[in-house]
């Protein structure tokens, strides 16, 4: 996996996300990803209830209110981390990231309908950008 955000534009992935849901979720630990996962967003309870399809945990321990989180860093074998996780025995789940950038995000089906008839989302590209 060589194909990952530079540093500069994972930053800004993170501001940016963080921006959109200020005050609506919590940034915090994934429940359902690596331990690395950073941010993962949880909806916060005074935000109501969520439909069950737009949440990463039903029934988890956030009582289902984990829906989007940004993967960080793949390490090779030979990163100084990967290194000394090894040597410790850790699972590689304890220091590995998924793709510094990559991302997953729940969304309800009403909004998945919306997103789909949108021609600025549905374009040839096929790809969004936060602006």
């Amino acid at each position: 996996m060589t194909a990952q955000s530079p540093a500069e534009v994972f930053a800004l992935l993170n501001r940016e996300a963080a921006a959109l849901v200020a005050g609506a979720a919590t940034a915090g630990q994934s429940t359902v990803s690596m331990p690395s996962t950073y941010p993962a967003f949880h909806l916060n309870k005074n935000q109501g209830d969520m439909p069950e399809e737009a949440t990463m945990t039903p029934g988890g321990t956030r009582s289902g209110r984990e829906f989007a989180h940004i993967h960080t860093e793949f390490k090779d074998d030979e990163h100084a981390d990967v290194v000394v996780a090894k040597r410790r025995g850790e699972p590689w789940q304890a220091y590995q990231g998924g793709g510094q950038g990559s991302m997953h995000l729940c969304v309800s089906l009403r909004d998945a309908a919306e997103v789909h008839k949108d021609p600025a989302v549905n374009s040839s590209s096929n790809s969004v950008l936060l602006t």
